[in-house]
């Protein structure tokens, strides 16, 4: 897996509780595909709204950057066009 969003000032920056998140979610998404992914990501999401949580636009780049970093170029695709849908709702 590709680390480099490591390095985006945004995930340096971020706040300790939503790294924290997203490295639960990395950690439990590891081997899975794109429509597993996609349910955990939304069962996450649920989870956080009830704690009166959220991620900026910014922050749910860098998740999905990090869950995409060793797809094909097809599943990348297929994550893409998944989270276009989910932002048109």
């Amino acid at each position: 897996m590709n680390n480099s969003w490591m390095n985006n000032p945004m995930w340096l920056n971020m706040d300790a509780g939503k790294k924290a998140i997203i490295e639960e979610l990395l950690k439990n998404s590891a081997g899975k595909g794109v429509n597993d992914l996609a349910a955990l990501i939304m069962a996450t999401m649920s989870g956080m709204k009830k704690n009166n949580m959220s991620f900026s636009q910014e922050e749910t780049d860098i998740l999905i950057e990090a869950m995409t970093s060793g797809m094909s170029a097809e599943e990348k695709a297929r994550v893409q066009m998944m989270r276009n849908f989910i932002n048109k709702k």
